[in-house]
């Protein structure tokens, strides 16, 4: 019934801003990395993160079996900057930097950890180099 899926929308809504808030937390702990947009009005289930200093494409490069976009999911196989990002202030070096991640219905604590271990690992390596 319509009740049941309501409740079970709210209850997923709810696990997925968990998950969410535990990536973002964990990623900003690498150094000059930031959120950007409007952490307060926005979709639940989506992060788009600065790594200021770490190529967005080398990033995703790095990561084999994490899925992620460094452009919007309505532009995501145009190779300019993001235009949702230029439009809220960043330059194009910061848009070529970030990096969005979605999450889902099935996504799994254990998926989030291994998303954090492996996002950290890639980007303080890119930072090295």
């Amino acid at each position: 019934s319509l009740e049941i899926a309501i409740k079970e929308l709210k209850a997923t809504e709810s696990r997925i801003t968990r998950l969410r808030d535990h990536l973002e937390a964990e990623l900003l702990k690498i150094d000059n990395t930031r959120v950007n947009g409007n952490i307060k009005k926005r979709l639940y289930n989506v992060s788009n993160i600065c790594f200021n200093g770490a190529d967005a494409d080398a990033i995703m490069a790095g990561l084999k079996s994490i899925m992620v976009s460094n452009g919007s999911a309505c532009t995501s196989t145009k190779i300019e900057p993001s235009h949702v990002l230029k439009a809220i202030g960043l330059s194009d070096e910061d848009a070529y930097s970030s990096i969005r991640f979605s999450l889902g219905k099935y996504n799994t604590d254990e998926e989030i950890a291994t998303t954090i271990r492996e996002v950290t690992r890639v980007v303080e390596e890119l930072k090295v180099m």
